[in-house]
């Protein structure tokens, strides 16, 4: 809970203190870009070396492959890679395709993959960012008003909003009272944007907080259970109904991800609401003693 908060505090200061400086920046210099939409669809090129005939793991489930920028590399999508085939050809290729990448739990939208080269996330238009693990090793707002991120290889998950107020439908994410919508900057000036920008990053640090915050140590099961979402709470009630369960078989009554199981379970154990404890080399779940 305290590294969220701090990326989002961080993400505040760091836009005032660049109040006079053009925002006009496009992230470049990564090998992979992921432009997320509001549908949680993305659109991700990445550069790829190669000699030989090459497997490329995609992130998200790929939809579909959108473009590649030679026609000396033949390619196909299968089982989620896309096999790259050279045909006389050695050096780098830009590749680019559809994935279905960010899924929604009620209001918020949760992003995880897995990249073994530096990556850039491209949040969708009014999206504010919630949470993020690893720490971005930059971030910054695109020429078009949107927030993204930077990333070493590894594991990613984030998870982002929109606020009521935001127009995610406008190419430049903001409303434009001029007649020309050519630019970010035409009919509102840099100090404004940023003032906007300062605005909405307070709202998403407080929506992040109070979605998070999760229960206090202390207080009575069922008065925990006031903060929790459906899905936590439907694992809460299955264990108080079976007693104690092996994670095989609670997340065979969940219909959700197994990632996002052992998230919800790792949480769950954190608040003191839960506990794990092991019987003859298995893991059971049960509801935390005094509970």
């Amino acid at each position: 809970m305290r590294k969220k908060i701090i990326v989002l505090a961080f993400i505040i200061i760091f836009i005032y203190s660049i109040t006079f400086i053009s925002i006009a920046q496009e992230p470049s210099y990564t090998n992979a870009v992921i432009s997320i939409d509001s549908y949680g669809i993305a659109s991700i090129k990445q550069v790829i070396p190669v000699n030989d005939v090459s497997v490329v793991n995609c992130i998200g489930n790929c939809l579909y492959v959108l473009n590649i920028n030679t026609s000396n590399v033949d390619y196909y999508l299968e089982n989620n890679t896309i096999v790259l085939v050279p045909n006389n050809f050695t050096g780098n290729v830009l590749l680019e395709y559809i994935s279905q990448l960010a899924y929604p739990n009620g209001t918020i939208w949760n992003v995880s993959f897995s990249s073994d080269i530096n990556t850039t996330v491209v949040l969708p238009y009014g999206a504010i960012l919630l949470s993020t693990n690893p720490l971005p090793i930059d971030f910054n707002v695109t020429s078009d008003g949107r927030l993204y991120f930077v990333y070493m290889p590894g594991n990613i998950t984030l998870s982002y909003s929109y606020l009521q107020s935001a127009n995610i439908t406008n190419t430049t994410g903001f409303t434009s009272t001029t007649p020309s919508t050519a630019g970010l900057h035409q009919g509102i000036s840099n100090y404004a944007l940023y003032i906007i920008g300062i605005i909405l990053i307070a709202i998403g640090l407080l929506i992040g907080y109070l979605y998070f915050r999760g229960p206090k140590k202390g207080k009575s099961l069922e008065e925990k259970i006031k903060y929790l979402d459906d899905r936590d709470r439907k694992i809460v009630e299955i264990i108080r109904e079976k007693g104690p369960i092996t994670p095989g078989d609670l997340l065979n009554q969940l219909n959700i991800p197994r990632s996002a199981f052992y998230r919800r379970i790792n949480r769950l154990k954190k608040d003191g609401i839960i506990e794990q404890f092991e019987v003859g080399g298995k893991v059971y779940y049960k509801l935390k003693e005094g509970q």
